[in-house]
Order: C-alpha cells, then sequence, then structure tokens
C-alpha cells in the first residue's frame, strides 16, 4: 500500500482522493497485484496512520540507502529552518503560532521547519517540524542529537548559519 503511495508521488502526485483514479490509469492493479478501489484515501490514510511512529526511521533509512547507493559525500552536512505561513485558524495547535517570519508575513502564524540536507547533491538526511515561533539557535543541540542517530559516527561538518552559532551552542558541540 505505502509503495504504492510513493510511486504515485514520484509518478503524479495526487491528493489522497484521487489515488484510486490514479490507480486505474497506471496499471497498478496489472503490475502490482492491488485493485485501483483498494486504494481509497480513507484505506491509503489509515496505513499512513499505521506507520506514522516510524516515520523518522524509514526517512533517515531511505536517505542513509540513497546515499550509500549512489557515493554521495555525507562529510558535509547543511541544516537551516524556514517557516511556512499557514492561512485560517489554527487555536488548537500547539506549533503553529507566530514568530519570525522569513517569508516576510509577520501577520500570519506559522510552522518552522529545521532541514539537514548533504552539501554534495543536496540529498535531505533529516528534519523536522519546529514551533512557528522556534528561535535557530535553540534548535542546534537537538538536531545534533538527532543527526548522530542517522549518520553513523565520523567526521561530520554541519554547516549552519551564523544565528546557529551562539557561544552556548559551540560550547556544548565542543564538548559532545
Amino acid at each position: 500500500m505505502i509503495g504504492t503511495v510513493i510511486l504515485n508521488r514520484l509518478t503524479s502526485p495526487q491528493p489522497l482522493y484521487h489515488i484510486e483514479n490514479w490507480a486505474k490509469d497506471y496499471g497498478v492493479e496489472e503490475v502490482y497485484g492491488i485493485p485501483a478501489d483498494r486504494l481509497n484515501d480513507e484505506r491509503v490514510a489509515r496505513s499512513f496512520d499505521a506507520i506514522s511512529a516510524h516515520g523518522d526511521e524509514v526517512y533517515m533509512e531511505m536517505a542513509l540507502n540513497l546515499i550509500t547507493k549512489f557515493g554521495i559525500d555525507r562529510s558535509s552536512v547543511l541544516y537551516d529552518i524556514t517557516s511556512i505561513y499557514l492561512e485560517g485558524e489554527h487555536d488548537e495547535s500547539k506549533i503553529i503560532t507566530f514568530g519570525y517570519s522569513r517569508d516576510k508575513r509577520p501577520n500570519k502564524e506559522q510552522i518552522n521547519i529545521g532541514l539537514n540536507l548533504t552539501l554534495q547533491g543536496g540529498i535531505p538526511i533529516y528534519h523536522r517540524i519546529l514551533s512557528g515561533n522556534a528561535s535557530d539557535k535553540t534548535t542546534v543541540e537537538e538536531n545534533m542529537n538527532s543527526l548522530r542517530k542517522v549518520l553513523p559516527p565520523s567526521d561530520v561538518v554541519v554547516i549552519g548559519d551564523r544565528a546557529m552559532m551562539t557561544r552556548p551552542n559551540i560550547a556544548k558541540l565542543k564538548e559532545k
């Protein structure tokens, strides 16, 4: 099920409620033996729910396999944060909030995304969804701890912008 959704994303990304039609057009039943009507949006969403607790592990494993298979240099990693502003009401959310807007939309609530990419090839290795008011400098230590789980122990240079390089962050990183 999840494999077919990945194929959909690669060939013709569709909203979940259109995947059934995509499956008919792309011969999913003929090739994979999965009837198109089994790829309805509710069933696909339940599959995502079932694996959601393991999403980071699956993503990181896929990234590492890609990096290894194609010989991508993982000794230099770029880390940065971007914001995405949102429309509408989000009163129930703990992470959608006002913060420093990299989109120049200070009047909109937002989330932040911390993203790590290989310098060579720009392959995403690890990402985190952060609160809309998360400061760059408060994310460095946790990001480094997460990267340690993804990348085998080695000499990895993580390149960040100057907002991240505070004296306390440098001291913590040097200590570890």
